[in-house]
Parts: structure tokens; C-alpha cells; sequence
């Protein structure tokens, strides 16, 4: 086995069971007793990060698939990254999830710390591309997820909080759709014909 089946499989794994952490969340709560509103905005955040985790799970496949060799520090980086992904969707659903009530005031208690795992995963998704160039020709939209992330823990209105998410479901979606493909492009995946 190379590097890539190492690294791109321990992505893989991670994401998958974050992927699998927020819709137990939402199952739950869509199968709970209790039927406390839900609350629309913690449902667009959980919307987000599954994009956001699918996304992670495309760079890692396009740029870990161009690698011939990779350093230790570059493995813990994508390592510390898929993590900091998974913690994000174990904060964003707790332990008893939206099931158990207050789905909205999860998200209203929690926020600072889920969006300081998104800033912090981007942050490194940053000091990433600047070592093996993957997507430097999106780095300014990079950025701005950082900046995103860091209002978001700062948000307190809904309105505001909305404008964030629709903000942040648009940079995502480019990403994923224009950026990322493009290293899929440059890297002869064997996705980059889908």
C-alpha cells in the first residue's frame, strides 16, 4: 500500500462517520417522542457541514492522489484536519442530539466552539496548500471561510446568523464544484471524468 491508501483512507473512514454523526442527529430527533420545534438554522448547519465534509473528502482523493511520497508533518496535517471535521459534527449533534429538545439552543450554546473548528480545520487547510500548492488558485475563497468561521462564533442574531449560512453554503458549493475538481483535473483521477 502507497501513501495514498493510507492517508485517503483514514480521511475516508473519519468523514464517513462524521457524515454518519449528523444524520444520527437528524434521525433521532425525527424519531424522538418529544417533538420539540426544529430549529431551521441548526438543519442548514448540519446541510453545511455534510457539504463541507464531502468537499474535504474530494481534495483529500485529488490531492493525496498526486503524491509519490509525503513527509510526517503533511500526514498529521491531513490527519489533525479530518479530525477537527469530525469534532466539528460531534459538537454540532452532541451526545442525545437534537432528539433530546433544544436543537436551536445546542447550536445557540455550542456555536463558538463548532465554528472554531471549522476556522481552525480551514486555517490548516491554508498552511496545506501553501505546502503542496492544491489549491492555490482558490486561497482567497480559503480565507474567506476562515474569516466566515470566526464571525460565526461571534453571531448572535438569527437574521445575521442566516446571512452567514447562505454565505457560507455559496463559498462551499464553489469550492466543491469549481475548485476542487480543478485539482482533480490537474492530479488524472479517475473521478475527474464524473
Amino acid at each position: 500500500m502507497g501513501v495514498f491508501e493510507y492517508v485517503a483512507g483514514f480521511v475516508a473512514i473519519v468523514v464517513g462517520l462524521a457524515v454518519a454523526r449528523v444524520m444520527g442527529g437528524i434521525g433521532a430527533f425525527i424519531l424522538s417522542d418529544r417533538r420539540a420545534a426544529m430549529d431551521w438554522l441548526l438543519a442548514g448547519w448540519c446541510l453545511a457541514l455534510i457539504v463541507t465534509l464531502i468537499g474535504w473528502w474530494m481534495l483529500a482523493w485529488f490531492t493525496l492522489g498526486q503524491l509519490e511520497t509525503i513527509t510526517y508533518g503533511a500526514v498529521f496535517g491531513w490527519f489533525a484536519a479530518t479530525a477537527l471535521l469530525y469534532l466539528a459534527s460531534y459538537i454540532l449533534v452532541p451526545a442525545g442530539g437534537a432528539a433530546f429538545g433544544g436543537a436551536g439552543a445546542a447550536l445557540g450554546e455550542l456555536r463558538p466552539a463548532f465554528f472554531v473548528c471549522l476556522a481552525v480545520h480551514f486555517a490548516a487547510n491554508i498552511v496545506e496548500s501553501a505546502v503542496t500548492g492544491s489549491l492555490l488558485p482558490a486561497q482567497g475563497l480559503v480565507v474567506l471561510m476562515v474569516v466566515l468561521s470566526g464571525i460565526g462564533a461571534f453571531l448572535r442574531g438569527a437574521r445575521a446568523h442566516a446571512l452567514l449560512l447562505l454565505t457560507w453554503m455559496v463559498c462551499m458549493l464553489v469550492l466543491n464544484f469549481v475548485a476542487v475538481p480543478a485539482v482533480g483535473v490537474n492530479s488524472g483521477s479517475v473521478l475527474e471524468a464524473g
